[in-house]
């Protein structure tokens, strides 16, 4: 439930490199060569070969769900010791300090991390051949390699089991698997074709062209076209940055909208209230807009806009929103029973704790 995370993954279609004549790693393709820098535990991987099974992990230090996914995998690899050869390869953990932190982690994770573990090279070859060429934005993904050497399924590694279960079986589908993630890069070039637009608004909006810029994020939005939702979230960052009435105008219009345009406030509202130069004032507006507009008590819609009203010292009332978060998490067996979900109770419970520390209490 990081913030940092949202962003990544709201933005990464947008810094994705578009080329028409660009051959995608599928299913069925021939596995590209296992390139790392160094292993840091378990045995080395130095080709596949022809009759064993591997599995391609990528992950990183400061990535929550990879964390969370490790011990399942490592589960895996012990219940297919022998059959499946394992290595989780990190990426993007850039310097400094990446081999003194990549080597603490390893230790400090101990038995819940067992299965091989190594570093892309310098020259990013993993990252490249891998997860850019598979057109795999997020982290963690993992990929099978099947018995001849192909890519046989790509995705999250806890929907790994059955797939892998299959090609151990030599019954996995791996022509029906490339057809649906043909369709999946499909409506990834599109989308990020679609993320041009918003590029295009803000750079429009910085040159002072203010009505043509926005008249790009509407057509995106009136069209609820696949990114409609960025749109919005780009529309209202815009008129932050220079005309509070308009912002405040659209916050009025989003707040009764559905859950998603309501979401939308509540990471702008946190967003402007912990950034360094962020708009106290609109945090606060867009804050209380969700309160009055609410259609139930959700937890992460309360949890956001809870910073807003800390940030403006207004403790009891960052307390009191922060304590119904909590409470309607409680009462949320959707919630409550996801498995990404598990450490967001423990933040809300920080973040109380924090406040009332705030508060004297």
């Amino acid at each position: 439930m990081k913030l940092s995370v949202f962003a990544a993954l709201t933005l990464a279609l947008a810094n994705t490199a578009i080329a028409q004549d660009q051959k995608y790693l599928l299913p069925g393709d021939k596995a590209p060569e296992l390139k790392v820098a160094k292993y840091y535990q378990g045995d080395q991987i130095k080709k596949f070969e022809s009759g064993k099974v591997y599995v391609v992990e990528f992950w990183a230090t400061w990535c929550g769900p990879c964390i969370d996914v490790m011990p399942h995998m490592s589960e895996l690899s012990k219940k297919h010791a022998g059959r499946v050869n394992f290595v989780g390869v990190n990426i993007w953990d850039d310097e400094p300090e990446q081999d003194a932190r990549i080597t603490t982690f390893v230790k400090n994770m101990g038995a819940k991390l067992t299965y091989p573990i190594a570093v892309d090279t310098p020259e990013m070859h993993m990252t490249s051949k891998w997860m850019e060429a598979s057109m795999s934005e997020g982290i963690p993904t993992a990929f099978i390699v099947n018995q001849e050497g192909q890519v046989a399924w790509i995705g999250h590694p806890m929907d790994i089991d059955e797939p892998l279960d299959q090609v151990l079986a030599k019954k996995f589908d791996v022509k029906a698997a490339r057809t649906k993630f043909e369709a999946e890069i499909k409506e990834k070039i599109e989308v990020a074709k679609l993320y041009e637009n918003i590029t295009a608004a803000q750079e429009l909006y910085a040159q002072g062209k203010h009505d043509e810029a926005i008249k790009l994020l509407d057509d995106l939005i009136t069209s609820k076209s696949k990114i409609d939702t960025e749109a919005k979230s780009t529309k209202l960052s815009l008129y932050a940055t220079n005309n509070p009435e308009k912002a405040k105008e659209f916050i009025t219009e989003l707040a009764k909208g559905e859950f998603g345009d309501q979401a939308n406030l509540a990471f702008f509202s946190i967003e402007q209230a912990i950034e360094t130069n962020g708009k106290k004032d609109l945090a606060i507006f867009a804050s209380n807009a969700v309160l009055d507009n609410l259609k139930k008590e959700d937890p992460i819609l309360l949890y956001y806009i809870a910073p807003a009203y800390s940030a403006n010292k207004d403790h009891k009332k960052s307390l009191e929103v922060l304590e119904r978060a909590l409470k309607a998490f409680d009462a949320s067996e959707e919630y409550k029973g996801e498995e990404s979900m598990k450490g967001f109770r423990d933040e809300i419970t920080a973040a109380i704790a924090k406040e009332k520390a705030l508060m004297g209490g």
